[in-house]
């Protein structure tokens, strides 16, 4: 979380909306609009361990393949580049 605020307060990254959640249990609104538990929505996802980070679209879809797991700052960043690259492409079609 702390590197891409970080790249977006640089203007490094042109992102919609990122939103880092915990697993503590607490309610979020999900993309229908529904209040639910932030376990069901990352189990939703089949989300598993920490760090990992989903590219949504506007209706909840994936739009890039999901960053899961760190192995270094220079490869993460990259995948995570890469990611948010693919996403835009896709949301514009």
């Amino acid at each position: 979380a702390e590197l891409l605020n970080t790249a977006y307060a640089k203007g490094e990254l042109d992102i919609v909306h990122f939103v880092e959640l915990e697993w503590a249990d607490r309610q979020i609104t999900d993309f229908d609009g529904a209040r639910v538990s932030t376990g069901s929505f990352l189990d939703q996802y089949g989300v598993m361990v920490t760090p990992t980070i989903l590219f949504l679209g506007t209706s909840g879809e994936e739009l890039s393949e999901r960053l899961v797991g760190y192995q270094s700052q220079e490869f993460y960043w990259r995948y995570l580049v890469k990611g948010i690259a693919q996403s835009s492409l896709w949301s514009a079609d």
